[in-house]
C-alpha cells in the first residue's frame, strides 16, 4: 500500500527540483542558461521598437485607447485596433525608469522565463534533463533571430504557459484550468496572435473527447470563460475578431502582400 502510495505520488510529481540539482547535466544547463542570456541581451535593432514605444508613450499621455491610425500620417482617417497596447505601455514604462538598457534586460529576462517554462513542460512529460538540454540548445540557436522586442515574445510564453496547464490537466488531473482566462485576457490584449490560443484549447478538448468518448463539462466551461475573456479588449467584439481580418492580408490582391 505504501509503495502504491508512493508511485502514485512521483507520477504527480510536477518538478523533481532535488534530482535536477543532483545531475551531472546542471552545469550544461547553467551554461545553457548563460548562452541565451547572451544571445537575447543584445542591442535593440527590431524596426517595431520606435514605433511601440510611442504608441505606449501616446496611450499613457492620453489615457485612452487609439481609434485612428494615428501614427501613419497617409491614413490619419482610418479606423486602428490596437491589440499590442498592454506590451507597449510596459515597454515605455520600463524605458521611461531603465532607457534602452533596461530594455535589453527585459528582453534577456523573457528568453529565460520561456526557457523555464519550456523546461518545466519538459519535465511534465518525462523527458530527461540531457534531452532538454540538448533540444533547447539548438531551439534557441534557431530562434535567436526573434529574441528581439516583440509583443511575439509573449506570444510564445503565452503558448508554452497554456501548453503546461493543459498537460497538467489532461496528464496529472491538476485543477488548473482557471488559469486559463487569464492567460487569454493578457494575450488578446497583447498581440492578435492569441487566436492561437483558441485553437490549442480546442485541440486538447478534441483530444480528450476522443479519449473519454464524453464531453468533460469542467474543460468545456473553462473553454468557454477563457473565450469570453478575449472580449475584455479596448475594442470589444471588433478586437475579438481582429485576428480574422488580419487573414486577408495574405490575399494576392492586398498590396501588403507584395
Amino acid at each position: 500500500m505504501k509503495k502504491q502510495t508512493k508511485k502514485i505520488q512521483e507520477n504527480n510529481r510536477i518538478y523533481n527540483w532535488d534530482g535536477f540539482f543532483k545531475t551531472k547535466w546542471i552545469i550544461p544547463f547553467i551554461l545553457l542558461v548563460l548562452l541565451v542570456s547572451a544571445l537575447s541581451l543584445k542591442l535593440l535593432s527590431d524596426q517595431d521598437t520606435g514605433f511601440h514605444l510611442k504608441a505606449g508613450k501616446w496611450i499613457i499621455e492620453n489615457l485612452s485607447f487609439p481609434q485612428k491610425d494615428t501614427f501613419t500620417y497617409t491614413v490619419n482617417n482610418n479606423d486602428y485596433i490596437d491589440l499590442h497596447w498592454l506590451f507597449q505601455i510596459t515597454i515605455y514604462g520600463i524605458y521611461k525608469i531603465f532607457s534602452y538598457e533596461g530594455l535589453s534586460f527585459f528582453v534577456m529576462l523573457l528568453s529565460l522565463l520561456l526557457l523555464f517554462l519550456l523546461l518545466l513542460r519538459n519535465q511534465i512529460n518525462k523527458i530527461p534533463i540531457n534531452i532538454s538540454c540538448i533540444v533547447m540548445l539548438f531551439g534557441f540557436l534557431i530562434i535567436e533571430s526573434r529574441l528581439m522586442l516583440r509583443p511575439e515574445m509573449l506570444t510564445f510564453i503565452y503558448i508554452t504557459g497554456m501548453l503546461i496547464i493543459l498537460e497538467l490537466f489532461y496528464k496529472l488531473q491538476k485543477k488548473v484550468l482557471y488559469l486559463l482566462p487569464i492567460i487569454m485576457l493578457l494575450w488578446c490584449n497583447t498581440q492578435g496572435l492569441f487566436i492561437l490560443g483558441i485553437i490549442i484549447m480546442g485541440s486538447y478538448f478534441i483530444s480528450l473527447l476522443w479519449k473519454e468518448k464524453k464531453i468533460n463539462k469542467k474543460f468545456l466551461f473553462w473553454i468557454i470563460i477563457s473565450v469570453l475573456a478575449c472580449l475584455i479588449n479596448p475594442y470589444f467584439i471588433k478586437g475579438f475578431v481582429f485576428p480574422l481580418e488580419l487573414l486577408t492580408r495574405f490575399d494576392n490582391n492586398n498590396i501588403g502582400h507584395l
